[in-house]
């Protein structure tokens, strides 16, 4: 079935003013290509181009002059884009792209987003050299492989030497698989406001990092491998070690949202005040336990999201003892998961915990008790398990009403120790408070209206 000429003209630019996918093979970027040069003015439509990686590597007997052809292909078409603002290309350092392509890229005035894939130490021609006012990019380093040579020092693969040309535009960061990551005294990212970084390696100086991203107000560093504890305290040591005042007095005063494990923050040793800490590891260790609540002294964050596992290695007492007297908590979300073997009663467990929180001035608290056996047998044995059974005949209702009086500065309560429920706290004017049910529409409107709370819950960031 054909389209009539007039509307197939008619809607061309429109569909290619949207999102433009092209598939995960050679095949498709050459049909691609072929189908914007047959009327070269197709590219000044197109405004977002995403590129998948090739699928077909593997098996193609002939992929050096098939992507030859593709290279030269796209590099023809993406210089024709003059009004392209965002670009997803995967990089395929194998198959020829590192010639024709780069200078292609780096012809265009009007790129916004930037998103590369694979990328190797030959990335510096092309991010050396952006001409665009880039907001925000997405640096993806590729492994090692065996048999490769190793990924070159300093400054190639070091994101802020890299990403120098577009300083003065760049907003938000994203670096997966970075393995240097070493500030350049004169180059500062002065509007960079928002970083997320799929680390390699544990070392970070805070205090120079600072230097580089001065307004920086959401830093998300995920860590590849957990820290080992002696690696932590011994980062740490040094970092406090080497700290000079002048360059700390220039360090971040706040974050808004900081997202990682305790150990690698203990191990940075920051000192700024931060809004909103999220733990991103499960805490199972005394270890653990210990530079989680040096963390808290550290940074005295007022929304807290963090896991623990109670096992026969850290249980009560410990866990009831997290949190110390402040007045800065006021938002937490916190999951316990209870394993077999801990000798924990559910019910004990919960108002243990309760006990500790009453020393906080929370309004806001999302509380999590699941059990966590498993392997094969799992299933069958949970019912004999009285760790399991106790969490069975724990009553939401009522450590809902307990922790409202523990508590009384409450606004919202949300449980779920296999079924979740919530409540909105009502006060009269006699000062009487009381919970009321929230039905599921209004938990979400609740999540929807406050970036914040979303932020606590659902881990939404870049």
């Amino acid at each position: 079935m054909r389209t009539c000429s007039i509307l197939h003209h008619a809607g061309l630019p429109f569909l290619l003013s949207g999102k433009v996918e092209v598939g995960a093979s050679l095949s498709n970027i050459v049909s691609f290509c072929s189908f914007v040069l047959r009327r070269p003015q197709r590219a000044l439509s197109i405004r977002e181009l995403q590129l998948a990686g090739f699928n077909d590597l593997a098996n193609m007997a002939n992929v050096d002059a098939d992507s030859d052809t593709a290279a030269m292909a796209l590099a023809t078409v993406l210089r024709l884009c003059r009004n392209l603002t965002h670009l997803r290309l995967p990089w395929w350092r194998d198959i020829g792209l590192a010639v024709e392509v780069p200078g292609a890229v780096v012809s265009l005035r009007n790129l916004e987003s930037l998103d590369f894939g694979d990328l190797w130490d030959d990335a510096s021609p092309l991010l050396l050299h952006l001409r665009s006012p880039v907001q925000h990019v997405c640096l993806r380093f590729r492994h090692k492989y065996v048999g490769e040579p190793p990924q070159r020092a300093f400054p190639d693969c070091n994101p802020i030497y890299l990403l120098q040309q577009i300083r003065d535009t760049l907003k938000t960061l994203e670096v997966h698989l970075v393995t240097d990551l070493v500030p350049v005294p004169e180059i500062k990212f002065l509007h960079v406001t928002r970083i997320y970084f799929l680390a390699r390696s544990f070392h970070f100086d805070s205090d120079l990092f600072a230097a580089s991203f001065p307004n920086l107000r959401h830093l998300q560093w995920v860590s590849m491998f957990d820290l080992d504890w002696e690696l932590a305290e011994e980062r740490r040591f040094l970092n406090l070690l080497w700290r000079e005042p002048e360059t700390h007095a220039r360090a971040w005063t706040t974050l808004d949202v900081l997202i990682c494990d305790a150990s690698t923050v203990y191990s940075m040793a920051l000192t700024c005040r931060v809004q909103l800490w999220h733990n991103t590891h499960e805490i199972q260790r005394a270890e653990q336990l210990r530079h989680f609540q040096a963390v808290l002294a550290d940074l005295r964050p007022s929304h807290i999201c963090a896991d623990f596992r109670v096992t026969s290695q850290i249980a009560l007492p410990q866990l009831g003892d997290v949190f110390l007297a402040t007045d800065v908590i006021t938002h937490i979300a916190l999951r316990y998961t209870l394993t077999q073997g801990c000798e924990v009663n559910a019910a004990h467990f919960l108002y243990i915990i309760a006990q500790n929180l009453q020393q906080l001035p929370l309004t806001f608290i999302r509380l999590s008790l699941a059990y966590g056996g498993s392997g094969p047998s799992a299933s069958s044995e949970n019912a004999q398990d009285p760790v399991f059974r106790s969490l069975q005949s724990v009553d939401a209702g009522m450590y809902a009403s307990l922790l409202l009086h523990l508590c009384p500065k409450l606004d919202y309560i949300a449980l779920d120790f296999g079924d979740f429920v919530s409540w909105r706290v009502i006060r009269s004017s006699e000062g009487d408070s009381e919970d009321a049910y929230l039905t599921p529409v209004d938990w979400e409107e609740l999540i929807s209206s406050s970036p914040m709370i979303r932020m606590l819950l659902l881990g939404q960031y870049i």
